[in-house]
């Protein structure tokens, strides 16, 4: 029998979209521990290098985590390879 399959948004869902002009997590969601901050790199050390602001709550990893035990989690997004 096949799993089931979660089609995950990341951007605005798990990579949350930072509207404030200092960049804050919103943290009216979860308290100031609970977000972590990343950097995604893509095509590291070419001339057409591009940095993305990964911003995620960690409550929101675990869950994914603890779901994946029994779900298959498929990155779902409008970027496709530029992903």
């Amino acid at each position: 029998m096949s799993r089931p399959v979660l089609l995950l948004d990341i951007d605005g869902v798990v990579n949350v979209i930072q509207r404030s002009v200092d960049h804050r997590p919103p943290y009216h969601v979860w308290s100031p521990d609970q977000w972590n901050r990343y950097t995604a790199v893509v095509f590291e050390g070419h001339p057409n290098e591009q940095r993305w602001p990964i911003l995620v709550s960690q409550m929101v990893v675990d869950f994914l985590t603890a779901l994946s035990a029994d779900v298959d989690i498929r990155w779902h997004t409008f970027w496709q390879q530029e992903a």
